[in-house]
């Protein structure tokens, strides 16, 4: 898919720019990488509906089915939109190294949200019996936006010069080097962020 594509370019590129401590450079391409994944989202959204208009009655001749399909078939495609954006974030949250970070909201979500509300939808009367795999995928849809908030969320609350700085100063820790060769990044880091603040103005 072209989310996961995306998804390693810009963990690449990004995490390139981040360990050269040019931070300015790695905001850029997420921006750029960002925007050209949601157009690619919906123009593959778009694609599954006009799919569907074009192939419906093809796709089966039995009527429940059909039926079926049409009731889940936009969840579905907002399902391939949410998954989409959210891979490209997995990418960024590589390049900057913070991936785990959002480990614990994927067993919060996914194992106990996701399964609770699916139970929920199955073992009560909230739709009828006819329609218990709207359930479902609304459940998967709850839990697929809750997911990409939060990698939403994570990506721009992370301080991305101070991850630079660790970074580097890790690296330069495990290849040996002297802490005076690190000791003029903070300066650095401090002299690219005066200049962003600058060109804001």
């Amino acid at each position: 898919m072209p989310a996961y594509a995306l998804s390693s370019t810009a963990a690449a590129l990004v995490g390139n720019q981040i360990g050269g401590l040019r931070v300015k450079a790695a905001k850029y391409y997420y921006y750029s990488c960002l925007i050209i994944m949601w157009f690619v989202s919906v123009g593959i959204c778009v694609f599954v509906e006009a799919y569907k208009l074009v192939l419906e009655e093809r796709l089966t001749d039995d009527n429940t089915l059909q039926g079926e399909i049409n009731t889940v078939y936009h969840l579905f495609a907002l399902n391939i939109f949410l998954g989409s954006m959210r891979t490209a974030l997995k990418g960024f949250l590589r390049g900057l190294g913070i991936q785990n970070s959002v480990l614990p909201y994927h067993i919060l979500f996914q194992g106990g949200v996701m399964t609770g509300a699916i139970a929920g939808f199955l073992l009560t009367e909230i739709l009828p019996k006819d329609e218990r795999n709207l359930g479902v995928w609304v459940s998967m849809t709850i839990v697929e936006f809750l997911m990409f908030i939060v990698y939403w969320g994570r990506v721009h609350i992370c301080d991305w010069h101070a991850r630079s700085m660790k970074i580097i100063k890790r690296t330069n820790e495990l290849a040996g080097t002297m802490p005076s060769d690190t000791q003029g990044l903070d300066q650095n880091a401090q002299d690219e962020l005066e200049m962003q603040q600058k060109l804001v103005k």
